[in-house]
């Protein structure tokens, strides 16, 4: 996720992107640094599963607008995997669900997990 998040920011936070303000760009960093490298730097992508981020944010005691935030982000930077044509394992394993069916689906998930 730290690669991930770099990424993120080279490309989409940088100077030469006009469709964030400098102001923006600061509170996205700032929420990376503070709430989601701490906890998730570490991690690669695919080990990110949903019900954690959930239960990470629920046992926070941090303002409802706090928590909305960080998974707005979560959620942008799994969007941006897919934009930029990186691995994006949750959309990955729904789409290879629904268009194969038995032993090559399994084989492909296992795979990527």
């Amino acid at each position: 996720m730290e690669q991930l998040m770099a990424h993120y920011t080279t490309k989409e936070l940088s100077e030469e992107r006009v469709s964030k303000t400098p102001y923006t760009c600061d509170v996205y960093r700032g929420y990376f640094k503070t709430w989601i490298l701490p906890r998730w730097g570490s991690y690669k992508l695919g080990a990110v599963k949903t019900p954690e981020v959930e239960s990470l944010l629920r046992s926070r005691d941090r303002a409802n607008g706090t928590k909305v935030k960080i998974r707005n982000l979560m959620a942008t930077l799994f969007n941006h995997t897919i934009r930029w044509n990186l691995r994006s394992p949750i959309r990955l394993r729904v789409q290879a669900a629904a268009r194969e069916s038995g032993k090559a689906a399994s084989e492909q998930l296992r795979r990527m997990c």
